[in-house]
């Protein structure tokens, strides 16, 4: 019994891995790889009938759209489909909460989202015992 599965699409390594094999074993597993095949024909039959039924719907559902004048937008807005609603969620802008002075001198803002500023960084590395409280904005309560 052969304990390996043959794969290979290089004839001469193909017949160097079966040269010690029975006619018999071969043509055992040439009916197998035949009816793999025909399987892997049929899935690929019915997946491609699949994606034709798929298209001509989709097809009949724009042309009743444009029939009756209904805008793609229009029945999006009112569609409720949470995919839909996830992907064009809009995340509120987020407050600063750092202030430092660039290398310019311009006095910028940071959210503490995404990669630390240049000049905060190297404040904080250079070893003067700053912390990324010092670059804190004070917010007032008047």
């Amino acid at each position: 019994m052969v304990k390996k599965i043959l794969i290979s699409n290089n004839i001469r390594s193909l017949r160097a891995q079966t040269k010690n094999l029975s006619l018999e074993l071969l043509e055992d597993i040439y009916q197998k790889l035949n009816q793999i095949i025909q399987e892997r024909y049929e899935h690929n039959k019915l997946a491609l009938e699949n994606v034709i039924k798929y298209d001509k719907k989709l097809e009949t559902y724009l042309q009743q759209m444009k029939q009756d004048g209904i805008e793609l937008n229009d029945l999006l807005k009112k569609a409720d489909f949470p995919s839909f609603r996830k992907i064009h969620r809009v995340r509120p802008i987020r407050p600063p909460k750092y202030k430092y002075f660039d290398d310019s001198g311009n006095f910028r803002t940071w959210t503490g989202q995404g990669r630390m500023p240049k000049p905060i960084r190297i404040a904080i590395n250079s070893g003067k015992n700053k912390s990324l409280n010092d670059f804190l904005i004070e917010f007032s309560n008047k």
